[in-house]
């Protein structure tokens, strides 16, 4: 059950087209992610080699905690959209 996180780091680069301002932001995210999508890796490989169920538990942990920030990175990307609004209605 291995995944395809593309989608996932082609998102960064649109917000961080998007949004120059909060770049560093973005990064920080990103390098999160990547660290989770790492580890899930290395627990996917770790369960093929050895078919034990604690590796494919770990892993799907890993990919809840990549769900979650995704959605955090979400909610910081509308309240971002939402702040640039207001700026430019001032």
């Amino acid at each position: 059950m291995l995944i395809d996180f593309e989608p996932v780091r082609q998102k960064f680069r649109d917000m961080r087209s998007r949004h120059p301002t909060h770049k560093k932001d973005i990064n920080r995210f990103e390098t999160t992610v990547e660290e989770h999508i790492k580890k899930y890796g290395q627990l996917m490989v770790l369960y093929r080699q050895s078919h034990r169920t604690s590796y494919q538990k770990k892993a799907e942990l890993e990919l809840e905690k990549i769900v979650q920030l995704m959605k955090e990175f979400e909610r910081c990307e509308i309240l971002s959209f939402l702040s640039k609004n207001n700026q430019k209605s001032d």
